[in-house]
């Protein structure tokens, strides 16, 4: 269950985002599930773009007898929203009989998953696979937990975001970056030439240097959570120009391989990057 969010330390996109459900969930449906045989209930649940999945249905089990397939997302057991369980905490509550609802994702939320997708640079420069971020400051990976290093910004004028100055600590000896960040990064002519260098280190050097413009984004970095309306959305008590609209002002969250706009920034970011860490 979520605590706070960490942030890419070279384009400052979230490890989590917060989606209205209602915008990205259709045809839901109730099951009435009794899981003190877990066996026979038949069903494997994954974790996966900060979700929980159907990923298995054992044949001839109660789950294929309900027509219950994969590919379905779990919402709720016994009324009890579990948007930002990760997959431990579910196992707490599926207990005896359950009362569990699920719904199929519309394919519009593929758009934002990649954000949920980040590896790990360690201390020593090393980069680990993709890892799960568990809502309270750690990426899980292969049974170990790294902690990450939190970043924000304070600003001269807060209220118009101006004179922004990051703000690292850096007591936790682990960064995020993106997975599609560091292909990006992998893919550049000049990758090769940054053998030598340590890119834990580098990445703080280039965090506090100026060619790190992360654009609209960077207002939402220390934020405990980043939340996507849908257009309509309405609400007095948020400054509208705040508020993250999809469709509308939402490009930095969106899928780089498919918005054109996010792609230019990630790629400028990287090449800079790249730049700096050649000559510094």
């Amino acid at each position: 269950m979520g605590g706070f969010n960490i942030y890419d330390i070279l384009i400052d996109n979230p490890a989590n985002l917060m989606l209205n459900i209602d915008m990205f969930i259709k045809d839901t449906k109730k099951y009435n599930l009794d899981f003190t045989d877990f066996n026979k209930v038949g069903i494997t649940f994954k974790f996966k773009d900060n979700g929980i999945y159907v990923s298995k249905i054992k044949k001839d089990s109660i789950a294929d007898k309900k027509n219950i397939i994969v590919g379905l997302k779990l919402l709720e057991i016994n009324n009890i929203n579990i948007y930002d369980y990760q997959l431990k905490d579910i196992y707490e509550l599926l207990i005896n009989k359950c009362t569990i609802l699920f719904g199929i994702e519309d394919k519009n939320k593929k758009q934002y998953n990649w954000n949920y997708r980040v590896r790990v640079v360690q201390k020593n420069g090393k980069v680990t696979k993709i890892g799960t971020y568990d809502g309270y400051g750690y990426v899980y990976l292969n049974n170990q937990y790294f902690e990450i290093n939190y970043h924000s910004y304070k600003y001269k004028n807060y209220k118009k975001k101006l004179g922004k100055q990051i703000i690292l600590e850096l007591d936790k000896n682990n960064l995020i970056i993106h997975d599609i960040v560091y292909k990006y990064m992998k893919s550049h002519k000049d990758y090769k030439k940054l053998k030598n260098i340590n890119l834990y280190e580098k990445l703080i050097e280039f965090a506090k240097s100026s060619k790190r413009d992360t654009l609209e984004i960077s207002k939402y970095v220390g934020d405990q959570n980043i939340y996507i309306e849908d257009y309509n959305y309405k609400n007095n008590f948020i400054n509208s120009n705040d508020t993250i609209l999809q469709g509308k002002n939402d490009y930095f969250l969106v899928d780089p391989e498919i918005n054109k706009k996010n792609k230019n920034r990630i790629i400028k970011l990287v090449n800079n990057f790249i730049a700096f860490a050649q000559n510094n």
